[in-house]
């Protein structure tokens, strides 16, 4: 399969396009979890494509393309969360009715689901980002590409750039921080 940026790159918009198109969800799915508001992460991941995009100049085709586009995402979503501190709040007094059968990785699922779940789990997954919005940056980096994302330890350290054995320590302490701060609310 050849590689839609190198393609974009040597001056085939339609590949960008069609790059753009086939990835912009997923981004955007990186992008809202990494910085839990969607008109922030919307602006972002237009941001993304356009920084891409100008940038093709200096793109090095690679195994996965992707993962280039995830480093831009990634780097801007820092950006945001250095300059803009504040993060939503969502009220963790309320009271839950238990949901049967709702398991956090159904919660932390990039999949899309039906409208009834989504109204049985609105407020558990308020819950969920707003104890994703208080990891630190590289442990949500991790959880967000791993769990949510569904890359494999080895997609994640090149889009981190950093070590597999790094990825796999900051996701299990970020599953450790999730699992206290969420247990009063999953049996």
């Amino acid at each position: 399969m050849e590689d839609p940026l190198k393609k974009a790159k040597d001056g085939d918009k339609a590949a960008f396009e069609t790059f753009y198109n086939e990835n912009k969800r997923r981004i955007l799915n990186y992008v809202y979890r990494m910085v839990g508001n969607l008109e922030s992460a919307e602006e972002i991941t237009q941001e993304v494509f356009v920084k891409a995009y100008f940038s093709l100049s200096r793109y090095i085709p690679m195994e996965k393309p992707l993962n280039w586009i995830y480093t831009i995402a990634g780097n801007l979503c820092k950006n945001f969360l250095r300059d803009n501190r504040q993060r939503p709040q969502v009220s963790l007094d309320k009271e839950l009715a238990r949901q049967e059968g709702l398991t956090l990785k159904d919660m932390l699922s990039a999949e899309t689901r039906g409208p009834s779940d989504l109204a049985m789990g609105k407020e558990l997954t308020d819950i969920m980002q707003a104890h994703i919005n208080r990891l630190p940056v590289a442990y949500k980096e991790a959880l967000v590409l791993c769990d949510i994302q569904g890359c494999s330890y080895e997609e994640a350290a090149g889009i981190l750039k950093c070590k597999i054995g790094s990825v796999a320590s900051r996701l299990h302490r970020a599953r450790l921080i999730l699992a206290k701060a969420l247990q009063k609310y999953f049996k």
